[in-house]
């Protein structure tokens, strides 16, 4: 009996010996703890900082570069502005851009609010309102090269549609006979005014269109002009090939600037195988001579001016 008692008993004392021991071991960790984190916390936030400061150099030196960047990109759309302004738009006769309109959206209001908050957020905001300036300037200057296109496109229309060569090859002006002003009819033999130019050339000799548009009038009318064809070429210009002894267009066609139209001939009031050929602008009829421009130098158009401008006989 008394062995059992103290059996019991010894368990129980050893029972309560074992939560004071895990108690002590668990204290003299956590004091252990403490003392190592008390001895290596300087080497630890020295390491941190040395990282942090190499981390904030290497953002510093990037934000450098990219600084410098986007002053060369600032740089060249200025030239791009100023070559826009002075060159193209007075090229092409537009007027440049204010300067109101090229700094529209590029001002420095605040528009980083959600980048506040952070250590080097002035870095940050002041990057991106540079990259805004240069995204609105970049804007801008699209917008602007868009109406430079468009321009250029109608003026490339436009010079290719103006009536710019002779409707016969006539590399010697030999074939013009007559030239446009005041002139002695063939047939009724009096001063007449002469509308157009005289090409004197063999029946069948082709003519070509003096430049591009739409055959408006191909057929035969009754006021002397025999086969004759008119070409609408746009831009309040069109072009007249009388007297024509083939027609080789429909009405409604487009043509290009030397493209074949036709043949010499002399059909209506002619009195020898020629082209009669007009330019009129805005419904006035006007001197051809003054638009040979495309296939005659300098000399060979004062030339042309002098052979046109004398007073003779015309074939028509």
């Amino acid at each position: 009996m008394s062995k059992e008692k103290f059996g019991v008993g010894q368990s129980i004392k050893y029972a309560k010996r074992k939560p004071r021991k895990a108690l002590l071991f668990v204290s003299i960790l956590i004091l252990l703890s403490f003392l190592v984190n008390l001895l290596l916390l300087p080497y630890i936030e020295k390491y941190v900082s040395k990282n942090k400061t190499r981390e904030i150099e290497k953002l510093k030196y990037e934000y450098a570069l990219m600084s410098i960047r986007m002053e060369r990109m600032n740089k060249s759309i200025e030239d791009l502005n100023q070559k826009d302004d002075s060159l193209y738009s007075g090229v092409f006769g537009l007027d440049p851009l204010s300067k109101e309109v090229r700094m529209a959206g590029t001002g420095g209001h605040e528009m980083n609010a959600d980048l506040n908050g952070y250590e080097y957020s002035y870095l940050l905001k002041s990057t991106n309102v540079k990259l805004k300036a240069l995204e609105a300037k970049i804007q801008i200057q699209q917008e602007s090269y868009k109406r430079i296109d468009k321009k250029v496109k109608m003026v490339t229309s436009k010079i290719s549609c103006i009536p710019a060569i002779q409707p016969v090859k006539n590399k010697h002006l030999t074939m013009v006979s007559s030239g446009y002003g005041m002139r002695m009819h063939p047939i009724h033999d009096t001063v007449r005014m002469h509308w157009g130019i005289d090409f004197a050339a063999p029946k069948g000799t082709k003519i070509y269109a003096t430049g591009d548009g739409v055959v408006e009038f191909a057929g035969v009318r009754h006021d002397g002009y025999g086969k004759n064809v008119i070409i609408n070429h746009g831009f309040g210009y069109k072009t007249l090939y009388a007297h024509m002894n083939k027609i080789n267009v429909k009405r409604g066609q487009k043509v290009s600037r030397r493209d074949y139209i036709g043949d010499v001939g002399s059909t209506g009031s002619s009195s020898g195988s020629h082209v009669h050929y007009e330019v009129m602008k805005k419904g006035q009829k006007i001197d051809p001579a003054n638009f040979f421009f495309d296939d005659l130098n300098y000399s060979e158009y004062r030339q042309m001016m002098e052979i046109s401008g004398r007073i003779n006989r015309s074939l028509d």
